[in-house]
């Protein structure tokens, strides 16, 4: 967490994807073991999803329509 926002310039980016049922995501833009869970905000619930900078998978209701990243978190939601 320090190293990332304190000796680091890089903003870290989330990328995900859904496909299904299935919300796909992994941190870049980031240093080494960079492992913080962020909220999501999936068709009105807020949700933990906890990425790595490997893809990770998440489930979620078919269908789902509306993702946000909460704004309090300092990344860059990037959709793919």
């Amino acid at each position: 967490f320090f190293d990332q926002y304190l000796r680091d310039t890089r903003v870290p980016t989330l990328e995900y994807s859904v496909k299904d049922d299935v919300l796909m995501h992994r941190w870049v833009n980031t240093v080494n073991d960079f492992n913080i869970p962020v909220r999501l905000t999936i068709d009105g619930k807020p949700t933990w999803v906890e990425p790595k900078s490997e893809w990770g998978t998440t489930k979620i209701t078919a269908n789902s329509k509306e993702i946000a990243v909460d704004p309090n978190f300092y990344i860059v939601p990037f959709k793919l």
